[in-house]
Order: structure tokens, then C-alpha cells, then sequence
């Protein structure tokens, strides 16, 4: 596990008309173990944070500090799509990153997390043979045996049916209570960031606006006071930014 320190990070992009900032001096500390939702509209600079923690883009300026090692911890990544290799089954899915691992530890970890994801009965099964939610799992699965330090989930759940989506949530919650691995996880659904972090960070044009603290505990009731009131405040961080931008119109 790892926990990381992000201090003025910022990124552009340029075009060829313009240069495009995604992120402006955004700052923030994730502890080893904790659970953090990033939450804000498209184009805030939510996916653009996670490819520069797992190393996909290069930063403008800032710095990433890791706090257990001094050095870049081992980072997974679950997308929005689940990307499986439509040519191998669902165990094989899981274990592309053990290719150098010896065949009893390949075979131990993918039974453990077949096991915690429910997957058992489709372990020779492939992609074409999976529903959405399913296929989801399997990319959650694929991310664990590669045994991260760091999670990164980007909207992984975004395409999903609500009650697929749900349904993935709980398990995802589950997941964080046996495995307490450090989870950053980006969505632009309130609830869902209410639902899921013990805080989310609120962006808006590459900028942090707020943070809200959520300490109810899991598992969660979706409709408690606690967390329709977090969703209010993440909503209330929201709307200020759009109100503020009108009176600067």
C-alpha cells in the first residue's frame, strides 16, 4: 500500500489554437489505506490527476511525493471500459500481469480474487460471454493480481446500468474493507462519491474548490442523513463555482 502527497500540480495541453489548462496548482494528501473520490464536470482535470500519479502523462510542474518508499509506488488502473483481451478467458484476463510469476502463486492469487469478486463459475468463460457489469469485475480482478500499492478507478462504473452500478458499488466496498488498499476514484455522480469515499475532493477548471468529509461507516445506507447531506455540500461546491463564473460574465 502507499499513500502520496501531490503539491501544486499542474498540466496543459496545447493545441493548436490554444493551450488548454487541466490542472492549476492542485494540492492534496492521500493516506496509505484511505479511500478518496474525485468528483467535478467533465473536462475539470479528474483523469488528467490519475494519469499523471500512474505515470501516463508527464507534469508541467509540481510535485508527486510518494510517502512509504520515497519512490513511485506500484499503481493499478481501472477504466472506464474493461479493456479485456477478447482472445483469453477470464483467468487469463486476470493474470496477464503474472507472466513472470511462478505457476502456485499465479494459481493462489487467482483463486483468491475470483473468490472475492464472485467470478468462480466463469473463470474459462471469455469477454463475448459476459455481461457489462461482469466484464467490469473481471478489469477489478485483472487490477488486483497485480497487486497495486495504489488503485486509480476512472468512472469504472460510468457505463453501467444503475442497478449493475449498485451492485458494483457495494462490492467495491466490501473490497476496500478486506483488502484496505489506497483507492483514489474518479466519477462526476454526487451520490455515487457520497456513497463510496471517506471524503471527495470537489474540482472545477483544474482547480480544488472543496473538500467533504464523509464518516459514516460501511456499509452504507445510500439514503441515510449523512450522506444525502454530503451529496448536498458537494453539490453546494459545485454550484458556487457556476454562480461565481456567471458574476465574473
Amino acid at each position: 500500500m502507499a499513500g502520496v502527497d501531490v503539491c501544486g500540480l499542474t498540466k496543459e495541453y496545447r493545441l493548436p489554437d490554444r493551450t488548454l489548462a487541466a490542472l492549476q496548482g492542485f494540492s492534496a494528501s492521500f493516506d496509505d489505506g484511505s479511500f478518496t473520490v474525485i468528483v467535478g464536470r467533465s473536462g475539470c482535470g479528474k483523469t488528467t490527476l490519475l494519469r499523471l500519479l500512474s505515470g501516463l502523462e508527464e507534469k508541467d510542474g509540481g510535485e508527486i511525493r510518494w510517502k512509504q518508499t520515497g519512490r513511485p509506488a506500484k499503481v493499478g488502473i481501472v477504466f472506464q471500459e474493461p479493456r479485456l483481451l477478447p482472445w483469453l478467458t477470464v483467468g487469463e484476463n486476470m493474470l496477464f500481469s503474472q507472466t513472470s510469476a511462478a505457476a502456485a502463486n499465479k494459481a493462489q492469487l487467482l483463486e483468491q480474487y475470483l473468490q472475492l469478486l464472485r467470478l468462480e463459475p466463469f473463470r474459462d468463460a471469455y469477454p463475448a460471454q459476459l455481461s457489462g457489469g461482469m466484464a467490469q469485475r473481471v478489469s477489478l480482478g485483472r487490477t488486483l493480481c497485480y497487486e497495486p500499492d495504489l488503485i486509480l478507478m476512472d468512472e469504472p462504473f460510468g457505463a453501467l446500468d444503475y442497478f449493475t452500478r449498485r451492485h458494483l458499488q457495494q462490492e467495491l466496498s466490501e473490497l476496500f474493507l478486506s483488502q484496505k488498499k489506497t483507492v483514489i476514484f474518479v466519477t462526476h455522480d454526487v451520490s455515487e462519491a457520497a456513497y463510496l469515499g471517506q471524503r471527495v475532493l470537489v474540482l472545477d477548471a483544474g482547480r480544488l474548490v472543496g473538500e467533504v468529509p464523509i464518516h459514516a461507516t460501511y456499509p452504507r445506507n445510500p439514503l441515510s442523513a449523512e450522506l444525502l447531506s454530503a451529496q448536498q455540500q458537494i453539490l453546494d461546491l459545485l454550484g458556487g463555482q457556476t454562480r461565481r463564473k456567471m458574476e465574473v460574465l
